[in-house]
């Protein structure tokens, strides 16, 4: 008895002692580790500026983006730099890199001081493809493959130069029509967002007319894009084929637009393809002998079937939401609200995307869409619908109930729910 407690004191006290070098070492290693980083990025900045000799730090705006670490002058003239800290879903810790750009807006250099991104998107090369950039950053491309690294990489740049003119140090570079286009696709058409913020279309070959160049549809159903000839209109479609149409710069001109009807007409046979199967799967959720009737949803969103349910002299509501996953693929959330907008029943389809990708996410499908059940627009967190290890899965989820929800409101504050 005296040798086992004997043995038990032992093992406690190399425990403890185990436990008391470790929490000695991280003390000691800790801020040796951060000087480190700290000296790195700061011998970053004279090689972001070539002939740089000293800086001056200067004081950020208020609401500067928290990936902008601090903004330098170059006491000379030279330019100016910042250091930047992003991350991505699978950065095991921030990635750190240096920017400078010259009085005339033009980044001269760019040096990453730490990188623990999962995938290396060429941390030697790519950033290079950046320099002699303005803040247009025409011509800059994600790298194939490692989306979300160069995505939040590219996030960095645009921050710095965002506080770098609102500090009034540089000017704003003139950004290309199809740029301007594209941005504009990505605000107006959401639903068919990636989590990198990116519409992920496909180009259809329809013939519009003469006032159309080209036809996008969104590839998770989520509406169509339609541009004009001249490149300075922007026309979308829901899938229940109520259109907006927006300028160049953003502005909502639906009522002045020329070819609202043209519009709608064009996609009008395509919008409710997927009517058919989405009631029958919704079916196996509300009830076989539920009756629908299929309502319109005004915004834009992931939702891409809606529907009113009568299940027996119950009132009930069906979604269909489609958001954008992992890789860009296409997730299916269905979903039949009770008449106070909670969710009732839930599916979703193909819940995580690629999963040979994710090393160690933990996910009980049952249990996950059991919490999910009673929630409400104002009840619903990311946290309910968060899956450690599939963030992205995780998000699109969230998005897609989100959307679901705001979806119900619109049929039920609109007056359509009857």
């Amino acid at each position: 008895m005296k040798n086992g407690t004997k043995s038990v004191l032992v093992l406690t006290s190399i425990c403890l002692i185990t436990t008391l070098l470790v929490a000695l070492t991280n003390h000691f290693t800790a801020p040796v580790i951060e000087k480190n980083k700290a000296d790195a990025a700061n011998q970053s900045l004279v090689q972001v500026l070539t002939g740089a000799k000293e800086f001056d730090k200067l004081e950020k705006p208020a609401d500067a983006p928290e990936s902008v670490q601090d903004i330098y002058m170059e006491t000379s003239g030279l330019g100016f730099a910042a250091t930047v800290s992003v991350t991505s879903s699978y950065s095991k810790s921030p990635m750190l890199y240096t920017v400078g750009v010259s009085n005339e807006g033009v980044i001269t250099g760019i040096v990453i001081t730490n990188y623990g991104e999962t995938k290396d998107f060429g941390k030697d090369t790519y950033p290079q493809t950046y320099v002699g950039m303005d803040s247009a950053l025409n011509g800059a491309e994600l790298v194939s493959g490692v989306t979300y690294s160069s995505a939040a990489f590219r996030q960095g740049i645009e921050d710095v130069f965002a506080v770098l003119i609102k500090m009034d140090l540089i000017k704003a570079g003139e950004k290309s029509e199809e740029q301007k286009i594209k941005e504009l696709i990505d605000t107006v058409l959401p639903g068919a967002n990636n989590q990198n913020g990116d519409a992920v279309l496909e180009t259809l070959e329809l013939d519009v007319g003469d006032w159309c160049r080209s036809v996008f549809e969104a590839s998770n159903g989520a509406g169509y894009i339609l541009v004009s000839t001249d490149g300075q209109t922007v026309y979308t479609v829901n899938p229940f084929g109520k259109v907006r149409a927006y300028d160049i710069d953003g502005n909502d001109i639906t009522d002045t637009a020329s070819h609202i009807n043209d519009a709608a007409g064009a996609v009008s046979n395509l919008s409710k393809e997927k009517e058919a199967s989405d009631t029958k799967a919704l079916k196996k959720l509300a009830g076989e002998n539920a009756v629908f009737t299929r309502k319109e949803i005004t915004t834009v969103s992931t939702v891409t079937n809606a529907f009113v349910i009568d299940n027996e002299g119950e009132r009930l509501y069906g979604f269909v939401c489609r958001p954008i996953g992992y890789n860009n693929g296409v997730m299916t959330v269905y979903g039949v609200l009770d008449e106070d907008g909670k969710i009732k029943e839930i599916k979703i389809s193909e819940i995580i995307l690629y999963s040979q990708y994710y090393d160690d996410y933990e996910l009980d499908e049952e249990a996950y869409t059991e919490g999910l059940k009673g929630k409400d627009g104002s009840t619903l967190s990311e946290e309910d619908t968060l899956i450690s290890g599939a963030t992205i899965s995780g998000n699109a989820v969230n998005k897609a109930l989100k959307d679901m929800l705001g979806a119900y409101e619109d049929i039920t504050k609109g007056g359509n729910g009857n």
